[in-house]
């Protein structure tokens, strides 16, 4: 159901330790490139990083030179001390990247995971890593902008998720070693429990749905807590989803703007 993939030999050692504004609809078909997705530049989506905890392999956005965003299932159980943050390169073993340890872990206090039958993911899905050296920017190490608290996606909106996860759902799917991107919708909230058949319980106002009636483009296995943005915005994080790229399945992602006051009170951003 998570996102999060479980580092195995699929994922190396070496990379383990190497206003009431209103976003309008746009064509991003430029965009288009996860599955169903195409090979992307860091240069184009230079706060993306790739994350390692020790037992799992996520993505995540720079927010400044001192903090990254994650997802919060991407932290829990774990301690910083085995946590990593990799900027700067497309290549999931790039020489070009750097690589800076974390020196603390913070999980929305308000994190929760539903029950099994529930068939659904983790509400209040967000994390944040605050790095024990700055980064330094770059053209391939950049902070990305934050949707304000009190604006609004409008449905239909394209956005673009990017990450490095596997590119499909099957057990021996192979995993990307670049960075990948994929253009999605946004999906109002009301079709989206009804797709999902969830009601506001599970399918929460902390989440947003991106994704294709017929499927076929959509985050996976290890692209948690990767960045979903509109015009170099960021509106939402891999979240959870059922399988990948499933028809009448969409992906879910937790919706920054309802978790923007958790950001400002622990990164003060």
């Amino acid at each position: 159901m998570a996102r999060t993939l479980i580092l195995t030999a699929l994922v190396s050692i070496s990379l383990a330790f190497p206003q009431n504004a209103q976003f309008e609809q746009y064509d991003s078909l430029d965009s288009v490139r996860i599955a169903g997705g195409s090979r992307a530049s860091i240069n184009d989506y230079p706060y993306a990083v790739q994350i390692t905890t020790g037992s799992f392999f996520c993505g995540g956005s720079i927010l400044s030179n001192a903090w990254i965003l994650t997802a919060g299932q991407c932290l829990t159980d774990v301690d910083a001390i085995n946590v990593t943050v990799f900027a700067g390169d497309e290549r999931e073993e790039g020489d070009e990247g750097v690589l800076v340890k974390a020196e603390e872990l913070y999980i929305h206090p308000q994190y929760s995971e539903p029950p099994y039958l529930a068939n659904a993911g983790p509400d209040y899905d967000v994390g944040l890593i605050k790095l024990l050296h700055n980064l330094t920017f770059s053209d391939t190490i950049r902070s990305i902008q934050l949707i304000d608290a009190n604006q609004q996606i409008a449905p239909g909106t394209n956005g673009t998720v990017v990450g490095w996860g596997t590119q499909s759902e099957y057990v021996n799917a192979s995993y990307s070693d670049e960075l990948q991107a994929v253009c999605v919708p946004v999906i109002a909230q009301d079709k989206c429990r009804s797709t999902l058949n969830l009601s506001g319980q599970y399918l929460t106002e902390r989440m947003l749905c991106a994704g294709y009636d017929e499927g076929g483009k959509d985050s996976c296995s290890g692209d948690s807590g990767g960045p979903l943005v509109v015009n170099n915005t960021l509106i939402g994080i891999v979240s959870w989803g059922r399988g990948c790229a499933r028809k009448g399945s969409p992906g879910v992602y937790t919706n920054v703007t309802a978790i923007r006051q958790f950001i400002r009170d622990t990164a003060s951003l």
